[in-house]
């Protein structure tokens, strides 16, 4: 593959940062478990010999257990549903290791009978992550049943994905550490498409998963497709995610349904909930996206995070009913509609409602929360937002339900980064518990915002500078756990034409 550069997509994204070099290696150390999904999940070469060869454009009406190997440039198609089962040495029912390919699912369906729950089984797998390949297509059909990972891409130059309803991924597996099960995963590609495609009913125990995903990838578009009931049972979820990538578009997306649950795993990066979540990214266009009923267990719950990344922009973007720290845990990290972490971001007409954090260790429910500088929201609204005690009633002796404020973090490498330049124009916040918190706000402007509805109208406490205490414990990504005073850093800041 050529034009990737880790070192050149980490000063991008850090370029408007204001963060001294050894800031930058602080808070990057911070992101180790993305480190170790780069080196954990590589494969062993796949070689020539590994399944059956395929003849050139090549109509496939049945795979045998060691898989079909695509090795020429062609035109294959599916002739017949397949219902596959893996081999004890088997990588995937097709494997592609050409340039200029095109499967063709014609409609039809491959299924897949891994050899146990926790192996590493792809339906269907682009590349070897040593050779580069390039413009491959995949496209019109049904994966049911995937293993680890329905779509794996490695080191490939355009890959499209079309049309493709991936239903069923299975993965069982919290011993082999930072596993990244997934419908389909993009990892070191340029130019990747994926277009009306739907990964739905994915069952799994890992520290990670998600539904689409792209590692170091440059040039990642995801247009009208869904993300549907998908549950990790011990680490996080995520719908549609991103690391170290540059020049994402997502585009009339829908994730719905995503839940995590705690059972004992404290090895893990975290059990957080996340609909949408580049991380470390820049150049990075959201339109029109929806995430609904994001259902978190004792770490972070989001409708979408962008999270230290820059020169990104979120439009038209909604979500609904973001629960963090919910029975049987009644106890939580922070829920949030939509997280900024970052430099010249943008928000623009974006609306989150049903907000609610139970007895949160970072002391907030969010309808929107910025950390960086240079950051835009403009006619967004945020409306019911909560934080609950242990029985699910309002109680703001756990923090605030907060329509618009800042993004708290107990890790030290977060913790002492203020909100800087952030300008909320026209903005609405609508029964919470707090409309705007200038909490750690420097040099930012509120104006025409409106607070309808809301306890406290806009909550500033400088004078003399308020304190407040988050903690976090190993569930939520503190291992040792972690309990930290703050005080307000807000300075500087310009409140005008405020609807009360």
């Amino acid at each position: 593959m050529t034009g990737f550069d880790h070192q050149s997509i980490l000063q991008r994204v850090f370029a408007k940062s204001g963060l001294t070099a050894s800031e930058q290696t602080h808070l990057l150390a911070a992101q180790r478990y993305y480190h170790q999904i780069d080196h954990s999940n590589g494969r062993p070469a796949i070689g020539d010999g590994d399944g059956e060869k395929a003849a050139p454009d090549m109509d496939i009406s049945e795979i045998g257990p060691d898989g079909l190997c695509i090795t020429q440039s062609g035109h294959y198609r599916l002739t017949a549903d397949i219902k596959w089962t893996a081999g004890p040495l088997a990588w995937a029912a097709i494997c592609v290791l050409a340039d200029d390919v095109i499967i063709d699912l014609n409609g039809h369906s491959i299924s897949v009978e891994p050899v146990a729950l926790d192996s590493e089984i792809a339906t269907i797998l682009v590349g070897d992550g040593l050779t580069s390949y390039k413009n491959i297509t995949l496209r019109n059909g049904v994966l049911l049943n995937a293993g680890f990972r329905a779509i794996w891409v490695q080191k490939i130059s355009n890959i499209t994905v079309d049309n493709v309803l991936i239903s069923g991924i299975t993965f069982n597996n919290i011993n082999k550490r930072m596993c990244f099960a997934a419908g389909i995963y993009i990892d070191e590609c340029v130019e990747a498409s994926i277009t009306g495609c739907t990964v739905q009913y994915g069952y799994v125990t890992s520290d990670v998963a998600g539904g689409i995903v792209f590692m170091r990838t440059l040039g990642g578009q995801v247009t009208d497709c869904t993300i549907a009931n998908f549950t990790n049972y011990d680490g996080s979820m995520q719908g549609i995610a991103a690391y170290a990538s540059l020049d994402l578009s997502w585009t009339g997306c829908t994730v719905e349904n995503l839940q995590s649950f705690f059972n004992g795993n404290i090895r893990t990066g975290g059990h957080t909930v996340i609909g949408y979540m580049p991380t470390i990214c820049a150049g990075i266009r959201i339109t029109d996206c929806v995430a609904r009923n994001m259902i978190g267990s004792r770490d972070d719950c989001h409708g979408m995070s962008i999270f230290v990344c820059a020169d990104a922009q979120s439009s038209g973007f909604i979500a609904d009913n973001v629960v963090d720290g919910p029975p049987p845990y009644n106890l939580g990290a922070k829920a949030t509609g939509l997280e900024i972490y970052g430099w010249n971001i943008a928000l623009v007409d974006c609306v989150v409602s049903n907000i609610f954090a139970h007895c949160p260790q970072d002391r907030q429910s969010a309808g929107f929360s910025v950390w960086g500088n240079d950051i835009s929201v403009e006619r967004c609204n945020a409306n019911n937002v909560q934080v609950y005690n242990a029985a699910g009633e309002a109680d703001t002796s756990h923090g605030y339900g907060v329509g618009f404020g800042w993004a708290p973090d107990p890790r030290p490498e977060f913790r002492a980064v203020p909100a800087e330049s952030v300008r909320y124009s026209a903005c609405a916040a609508e029964n919470c518990q707090v409309g705007f918190d200038s909490w750690c706000h420097i040099g930012s402007t509120w104006d025409d915002i409106a607070t309808p509805g809301c306890d406290i109208k806009l909550l500033v406490q400088t004078d003399p500078p308020a304190e407040r205490i988050l903690f976090a414990d190993p569930i939520s990504e503190c291992n040792p756990p972690v309990t930290v005073i703050l005080t307000n850093l807000a300075r500087d800041n310009v409140v005008k034409d405020m609807l009360l």
